[in-house]
């Protein structure tokens, strides 16, 4: 007889927390899957997630959720990682290995791509994209969206941030911002945002985004507020919440707690 698998223990860290959907969305994953388990929300400041990663591992945590603004603070705590944490700089997955630590990784830009692709009702490949930010999300949406194929440009706030991303990630940085106004910039498919919900935005990039036809703002629920700057209907984060969610949990769910962990 086969023995049964211990209970999951799973949880989000992240400040602000309330609004997350993570523990709704994991605990249907977890009754889809017939496995025991449970998933909270935990608010952490800045400056305390290695403190409370590494309390939750010796708590008998399994997985964690890593959310903004921790995404890159959590490195301090990986004792390894998948190849892309290091180039993107975050990690918003966290896996116990066999030592009691963690293991990194990043499902932002899996999120990210079935998202758009849901949204474009096409594969990405080959098809324009323009990214706004240069946050932890960005970044992991920009290496998944390269390796799929698209067509990237890169609008900051601050263009230097921008250039410095790019530099980051090995990219074109001559050929890879965007610069609102320039009649010979090209249009383009989709646009991915990953701005704080209260970013305000120039007038040049609001004309510049009001002409695409599909628009994804990583944001959801109420602080989605990209359509209503627009004056348009957007696509919201709530499709790449899911997809970057399942991600996860898959990988929780490949480890046999107890006897296969990393």
């Amino acid at each position: 007889m086969e023995c049964a698998r211990p209970p999951l223990r799973l949880a989000v860290l992240g400040d602000p927390i309330v609004h997350s959907r993570s523990p709704e969305l994991h605990r249907g994953f977890l009754a889809e899957a017939q496995r025991a388990g449970s998933y909270e929300a935990i608010r952490v400041a800045v400056g305390s997630a290695v403190a409370e990663a590494r309390r939750l591992a010796l708590a008998g945590y399994h997985g964690l959720n890593i959310t903004t603004p921790l995404k890159e603070e959590v490195l301090g705590v990986l004792e390894s990682a998948d190849d892309d944490v290091a180039m993107i700089g975050a990690a918003n997955t966290l896996i116990r290995t066999t030592k009691g630590g963690w293991h990194g990784a990043n499902t932002d830009g899996i999120g990210a791509v079935e998202a758009l692709e849901e949204a474009l009702g096409v594969p990405v490949s080959g098809r324009r994209i323009l990214l706004l930010g240069t946050g932890a999300t960005t970044r992991a949406a920009w290496v998944a969206l390269h390796r799929a194929g698209a067509r990237l440009r890169l609008w900051a706030r601050r263009e230097e941030r921008a250039r410095d991303m790019l530099r980051r990630l090995d990219a074109a940085v001559a050929h890879g911002i965007w610069h609102p106004g320039d009649a010979a910039e090209e249009s383009f498919d989709a646009v991915f945002a990953a701005l704080p919900p209260d970013a305000l935005l120039p007038a040049t990039v609001l004309e510049g985004l009001r002409a695409t036809p599909c628009i994804l703002d990583a944001n959801y629920g109420e602080r989605a507020r990209l359509g209503a700057l627009l004056g348009r209907a957007v696509t919201d984060g709530q499709g790449m919440l899911i997809a970057q969610a399942r991600a996860s949990f898959l990988r929780w769910q490949a480890i046999d707690f107890g006897e296969g962990e990393i």
